[in-house]
């Protein structure tokens, strides 16, 4: 595709505020954990409750100190109030909404794809669920789009000009977010089967108002002190949206790039179409909502398989450890009896070797007793036999 012939559709749509998932706080089942350091954080307050409550505390205190009467006080957790339905306007789908988050898009899959056509989705996807998470991420790295592409230079600049129209809500450039409490602006590059979006969530609110708390939630009051009022043609909120979109169009035609318009609101519908086509939106969003709560679903479903597989793990893990403890204990067992067994052994021959010891110990005894026995008669008998030979000899020599 030649750059100056590039062009890409630009959608800012309304999302179910989720901020864990904006600021991947787990890693969706759209998502591949492998391309999370590709994400780009321009601003997150960490926490919107916390962030929002803190935003408005100081004129709703402001507020409660000129109050005499405690129960006209306004609770300073005041995101729980509007909540609960102590404070805001309207009800049901038109009750104030705290909080909005929208995800502007350059482009489609089919023209700025994370990764490249030959890509199948449902191939990554089993491979997750069967947890090959290793294969899962080898696999997409083989289908992003190489740097000398055009895919992945143009997708770089689309990426760039996301960050800069973020950094120009975050810095409310020219006035024109002054009623826009941003709590988040982070571009997500980790969706596979996507493009790179901006999740922006933020809060629309008032200021300097003469009743009541001074500063407080309302998207009607914000987006009119912002410029942007109610036509028969377009309400103030889309028209917000549009002026973003038209923000984006204009940096894209500084780099050569065009925008294709796809699906339009068109003027004047008559009324029967205009309701046909409001259906199918309302349609198109129950779907999405029942995706998401299938995606929630899987992951779940996915959680309790990783915990029946670490368990069933541990399981074989104690079993081969107690196999091997029971086989110790019987190689000590016999270890043990073979040396008690030589132990006996060498001292029945050693009481074996000690009796023939003793035997020929008694053997030599008795042979030297009885060896002085007949020394003491051969004694005797040479003793006589000495003296009567003595006497013959005296005899002969008198004759």
């Amino acid at each position: 595709m030649d750059k100056a012939k590039a062009e890409y559709t630009i959608s800012a749509s309304n999302d179910n505020h989720a901020e864990t998932h904006s600021r991947r706080a787990y890693t969706p089942f759209s998502a591949e954990a492998s391309l999370a350091d590709k994400n780009i954080v321009i601003y997150d307050c960490g926490d919107d409750r916390t962030h929002f409550n803190d935003f408005f505390r100081p004129a709703r205190i402001k507020y409660n100190e000129k109050q005499t009467r405690n129960d006209r006080k306004k609770d300073l957790n005041y995101l729980e109030a509007l909540e609960d339905g102590r404070e805001g306007y309207g009800k049901g789908d038109k009750k104030e909404k705290p909080f909005y988050h929208d995800v502007i898009q350059i482009g489609d899959r089919n023209t700025n794809g994370i990764t490249d056509d030959s890509f199948d989705v449902d191939h990554w996807r089993e491979l997750k669920r069967a947890n090959k998470f290793d294969e899962a991420a080898k696999y997409v790295k083989e289908h992003l789009p190489k740097e000398r592409t055009n895919h992945y230079k143009y997708q770089q600049q689309m990426i760039e000009v996301l960050k800069e129209i973020a950094e120009e809500i975050r810095c409310n450039k020219d006035n024109k977010y002054s009623n826009i409490l941003v709590h988040g602006l982070i571009i997500h590059c980790d969706e596979p089967n996507g493009t790179p979006h901006l999740d922006f969530r933020y809060s629309i609110f008032t200021a300097d108002e003469k009743t009541g708390v001074s500063t407080r939630i309302s998207m009607n009051k914000g987006l009119k002190k912002m410029g942007y009022v109610f036509s028969k043609d377009n309400i103030p909120i889309n028209q917000f949206r549009e002026d973003i979109k038209d923000r984006i169009e204009i940096k894209m035609m500084e780099r050569g790039f065009g925008r294709t318009i796809k699906n339009e609101h068109r003027k004047h519908l008559r009324p029967e179409v205009y309701e046909l086509e409001q259906r199918a939106i309302k349609a198109e969003e129950r779907a999405k909502a029942a995706e998401q709560k299938e995606e929630a679903i899987i992951r779940r479903e996915q959680e309790v398989e990783e915990i029946l597989t670490t368990a069933q793990k541990l399981k074989s893990l104690l079993e081969t450890m107690f196999e091997k403890a029971s086989n110790l204990i019987k190689v000590l067992n016999n270890i043990k009896d073979r040396e008690q067994k030589r132990l006996v052994d060498n001292a029945r021959q050693e009481k074996e070797k000690l009796q023939q010891t003793l035997f020929i110990a008694q053997g030599l005894m008795d042979a030297l007793d009885q060896k002085q026995i007949t020394n003491k008669r051969s004694e005797q008998a040479k003793e006589s036999f000495g003296i009567e030979y003595s006497n013959t000899k005296m005899k002969q020599k008198t004759l």
